[in-house]
């Protein structure tokens, strides 16, 4: 940016002789030093200005100049100050942003369900482990409700167990059936956590693992069990057990 030329600061010295000489407050006196930046451009000036006429001493005239040399390092400092501060701001940005890239990365690759959601259960993210159960995209299911994913005779539950996640800050594990396109019943193992949003606002945080595997293990040993208690009812035929080291007979 150039420097003011010598005609504008004289139009501009012509105005404010019209303002204040003319008018009031009838300024009689007038002295000023140049504010200049070390780039040359002017920015304006520091003045003296009285009622009544006087003239400068050459003393006075010097420390008028020096006055508006340490105004001008002032200036320069505050800018300094600001640029430095606006770089550092930047930096941190640029900082924050890549570890949320680096954590958000870390997520996406998990097989784990990974999602976070609002107290009244808004998903705010899912990974996409999470979407592909679901046979949906992330983006699809941001803005849905985590219960309309639970299997209906579970959704009070999993209320419950949310609303004292959110209210002690505690950390829960949980089981219980998700719905999938298949229709089939799908158990999984939950560990919920309460989070802190950037306005300081709870959000949670459930992490699942499918076990439906395991469950239907479970389910055909009860039943493999419950099969041999009916048949050794109707046979007639008892059994017992013992432990050869403490010869405890069962």
């Amino acid at each position: 940016m150039a420097a003011p030329t010598s005609e504008n600061e004289s139009e501009r010295l012509q105005r404010l002789r019209e303002l204040v000489v003319l008018g009031a407050p009838g300024i009689r006196f007038y002295a000023g030093a140049p504010l200049v930046l070390s780039d040359g451009y002017r920015i304006g000036t520091l003045c003296v200005i009285d009622r009544q006429s006087r003239q400068l001493t050459p003393e006075q005239g010097r420390q008028l100049q020096a006055l508006a040399q340490i105004a001008v390092q002032a200036l320069e400092m505050r800018r300094t100050l600001i640029e430095r501060s606006m770089s550092v701001c930047s930096a941190s940005e640029t900082e924050l942003a890549e570890s949320e890239a680096r954590h958000r990365a870390i997520l996406d690759a998990h097989s784990e369900l990974i999602s976070q959601a609002w107290p009244d259960g808004t998903l705010t993210y899912v990974n996409p482990a999470y979407a592909q159960h679901f046979k949906r995209s992330a983006p699809s299911i941001l803005g849905t409700r985590l219960f309309d994913y639970v299997e209906p005779a579970d959704r009070e539950a999993v209320r419950d167990r949310i609303g004292w996640v959110l209210s002690t800050g505690e950390r829960l594990a949980s089981e219980n059936r998700m719905s999938n396109c298949s229709g089939e019943d799908q158990w999984f193992a939950w560990t919920n956590t309460r989070q802190v949003g950037a306005q300081g606002q709870p959000l949670l945080h459930p992490v699942g693992r499918d076990i439906s595997a395991r469950k239907r293990a479970e389910e055909a040993l009860r039943e493999s069990e419950a099969l041999r208690q009916r048949t050794g009812r109707l046979a007639g035929i008892g059994g017992w057990q013992m432990d050869l080291a403490s010869q405890v007979v069962t």
